[in-house]
């Protein structure tokens, strides 16, 4: 039976001591002998990448790493967020993040 692998890099097989292995990204899954790299390809779904983080007039909702949601804006030029981080240092991942994007 060939499992289903999600990852955004494509499965490869790698034979150890231990068995026979799909390898896609960290997953290790164990796979028969009978299963080819083909068969993987086949069974490999590329998850979709996040939708982008849309504004509303320079604004935008980010969600923390804590499950938190901050508000970062950004008006003429000038940055801010709704996070303590931001509060002491000026500065952020969350608008590091909607930089990045």
């Amino acid at each position: 039976m060939t499992p289903s692998i999600k990852s955004f890099l494509p499965p490869t097989i790698v034979e150890t001591q231990n068995g026979r292995w799909a390898v896609a990204g960290n997953q290790w899954l164990p796979i028969p002998k009978n299963v080819t790299l083909d068969m993987l390809r086949e069974a490999w779904k590329k998850p979709k990448p996040a939708p982008r983080p849309v504004s509303k007039n320079g604004m935008w909702k980010v969600l923390g790493s804590k499950g938190e949601s901050y508000t970062v804006t950004s008006e003429a030029g000038q940055w801010s967020c709704s996070c303590v981080g931001f509060g002491f240092r000026r500065k952020c991942k969350h608008i590091d993040s909607i930089k990045n994007q």
